[in-house]
């Protein structure tokens, strides 16, 4: 049976690419940071560039930039290994290091050109030994695994490698901030003694979360890392979103009006996922290349990214950080969307070290933002968001809150400051847990009482 007897339909190329991690058509606003980046890596060992870290909020581009980096080195004859920190919890899959280690036994697969049979793995060698047992004797053969090379003795035979054939390793790390604090200190170590020691070609590109500035890369054990060269991504600017959409349009044969363009590019606002939502969205919408991509289209995708957004970047970014850091953000929405560090310590009912030390922690990791001594909320998780999910009742069995408004973040409500809700979810009740989180007990889908 052919496809077209599915009775699914055809479907329709889309030049936009929302998923996280996929490199878009059109990367934009990256030059000059690729361009440094390349300089670098290109200069060598010596280059403080030669290891460098990518950081930035969720859907900031990180993982898009590092596919880029890794094809425009594999496209210059460069060894490229590409890994991820997270172990993600399957123990099939292994940590950082034990990846590491299988990648590098099937390197010499890839790179036949390099002649780095060792690389293959553990050797079988054998011995015969004589035995007599009662009447019985004979010979016998022992096998063992000879002696393999460790980690650094591996990165260090690939690199030796590279460097008679006159090129070079990239070495990259996807989700650092995930990573176990002693597998990259391992890996920061062996990393400290072949590029920096021996000035073997071996270049790192680790990328991350923002939160790293106050976390590994405050590890006084991981030296490597923290003179490692430091990238935070940029949003990008009106023009960049521009160029984004109407060449990713234009190049699949769409088009798209010239107010459409303008509100698309303007509902951006700074974030490369953001874009992609949109793009993906209004080119459907639209029915596009057969249709021109007009306001209505565009107006219909920025409101459906509205809500792809906050599911997929706001609500995570709100539950990556830990309960007394989403008080502090509730209190500023709480005393209107601004307030200072003194207003927030007081609802909060912390001291002004312990004040400070959380606003140093939300604003390296791109959560508030502080002008004229004033705290207010960044578009990693708006005011919105905050009043959906901590300050509004959690009636839904999704938990997601019922307040889509978005006027409202500017508008002062004297609600009170509760503490995170558990949403623990329960597959029996069909319900998410309604106690505060971090209670005693088993997790409930009505509070005591009621």
């Amino acid at each position: 049976m052919s496809v077209g007897n599915t009775g699914l339909g055809q479907g329709k190329p889309n030049p936009f690419s929302p998923g996280f991690g996929k490199t878009p058509e059109r990367l934009v606003g990256r030059d000059d940071l690729l361009s440094d980046i390349g300089e670098g890596l290109a200069t060598g060992p010596r280059d403080e560039r030669f290891a460098s870290i990518l950081m930035g909020v969720r859907g900031s581009g990180k993982t898009a930039l590092l596919n880029e980096i890794e094809q425009r080195a594999a496209a210059d004859g460069w060894v490229v290994i590409s890994l991820d920190a997270s172990s993600g919890g399957d123990l099939h899959e292994g940590d950082l290091l034990a990846r590491l280690r299988s990648e590098l036994s099937h390197i010499a697969d890839r790179y036949p050109a390099l002649d780095i049979e060792e690389l293959r793995g553990e050797q079988q060698t054998g011995r015969s030994a004589g035995f007599k047992l009662g009447p019985l004797q004979g010979q016998r053969t022992e096998t063992h695994n000879s002696a393999a090379m460790n980690l650094r003795q591996r990165l260090t035979y690939l690199s030796e490698a590279a460097q008679r054939y006159r090129t070079s390793v990239l070495l990259t790390v996807d989700e650092l901030h995930t990573g176990q604090r002693d597998h990259l200190r391992r890996l920061a170590n062996d990393l400290q003694h072949i590029t920096s020691r021996a000035e073997l070609p071996l270049a790192f590109i680790g990328a991350g979360l923002l939160e790293m500035q106050y976390t590994i890369l405050q590890d006084k054990k991981m030296t490597f890392l923290q003179r490692s060269e430091r990238y935070k991504l940029p949003e990008l600017d009106y023009t960049d979103a521009l160029a984004g959409l109407r060449h990713t349009i234009n190049d699949a044969h769409g088009e798209i009006t010239e107010p459409a363009l303008r509100t698309a590019a303007t509902a951006v606002n700074g974030s490369p996922y953001r874009l992609q939502v949109i793009g993906h969205r209004a080119w459907k919408l639209a029915d596009a290349p057969n249709r021109i991509i007009d306001e209505t289209a565009v107006e219909q995708a920025v409101d459906i990214a509205r809500g792809v957004v906050k599911q997929k970047v706001n609500i995570p970014a709100l539950y990556d950080i830990t309960a007394t850091e989403r008080q502090y953000l509730s209190a500023v929405v709480q005393l209107g969307a601004y307030a200072s560090k003194a207003e927030i310590g007081k609802t909060i009912k912390k001291s002004p070290s312990t004040t400070k030390e959380i606003h140093r922690r939300l604003f390296l990791s791109g959560y508030v933002t502080y002008r004229n001594e004033t705290v207010g909320l960044t578009d990693l998780v708006p005011a919105s968001v905050v009043r959906d999910e901590m300050l509004e009742p959690f009636d839904d069995p999704d938990g997601f809150g019922s307040s889509n408004d978005l006027s409202a973040v500017d508008a002062p409500q004297p609600l009170p400051l509760p503490l995170p809700i558990c949403r623990e979810w329960m597959p029996r009740a069909k319900a998410r847990c309604v106690l505060n989180h971090g209670h005693q007990g088993a997790c409930r889908s009505k509070k005591p009482g009621r």
